[in-house]
């Protein structure tokens, strides 16, 4: 049986990431949105091209030019709560 890794939330609400982490990744991604992956916390690593498609209003959102940083930064926080990282 496969066993299920945390979603990134379940990690923060266990406390073994912080919110720091979770908001340094979100800059990261907000500031280049071209990026594949990255990395949250000393332990973990997201793929952000199916985090990102897997909430389309996500990926679209940070693509779009007109989008504000707030609205980018709260729809990468949702697609990165929801993702199920894999360790370093």
């Amino acid at each position: 049986m496969m066993v299920k890794l945390p979603t990134i939330g379940e990690l923060l609400q266990n406390g073994d990431i912080s919110e720091d982490d979770l908001q340094a990744a979100i800059s990261t991604c907000v500031s280049d949105p071209k990026l594949t992956h990255v990395v949250v916390g000393k332990a973990y690593r997201v793929t952000l091209g199916g985090t990102l498609k897997t909430s389309s209003f996500s990926g679209r959102t940070v693509r779009d030019p007109e989008a504000s940083e707030g609205l980018k930064r709260a729809a990468v926080r949702k697609a990165l709560l929801l993702a199920r990282p894999g360790q370093i």
